[in-house]
């Protein structure tokens, strides 16, 4: 969000990002105006509800980032690193797109911006990459195999 968010204030005044859970009130007064932060909500449904993008720009990775997946889940399209998007099988141009640098992020995110069919495709193949490969039924399925 160092990042990200700053590039996106020069580039576009309508763009807002929601830093929401575990570590990000460390942000407060720390962010640009584009951001607005929600420390350790109950339940992050609801901003995935309002969410047109989901960002993960996190570089060091360990396992797979659950809320990648919640995310998909509630069909947010991802924009990530390589790093994120392997672990969780997200293809670039299907679920989401890969991005490894700040101005990569900002093209997608422009781009992105008001394509709403794309966006609306890519909210589809989240869910369906979900039930295909994240569900008890789907992930008992490929155990017993």
């Amino acid at each position: 969000i160092d990042i990200i968010a700053p590039e996106m204030a020069k580039r576009s005044s309508s763009v807002r990002f929601m830093l929401a859970g575990r570590g990000a009130n460390k942000y407060s007064g720390k962010t640009t105006r584009n951001v607005d932060i929600a420390p350790n909500p109950e339940d992050l449904r609801p901003y995935y509800d309002i969410a047109s993008l989901y960002i993960a720009p996190i570089k060091i990775v360990a396992g797979i980032k659950n809320t990648v997946l919640q995310a998909m889940s509630m069909g947010v399209p991802v924009i990530a690193t390589t790093g994120v998007a392997d672990p969780v099988g997200l293809q670039s141009e299907c679920q989401g797109i890969i991005a490894d640098s700040p101005e990569r992020y900002g093209d997608i995110i422009e781009g992105l911006q008001e394509d709403y069919t794309t966006r609306n495709k890519m909210s589809l193949r989240c869910v369906r990459h979900i039930r295909e490969y994240y569900t008890w039924e789907s992930v008992i399925t490929r155990i017993l195999k």
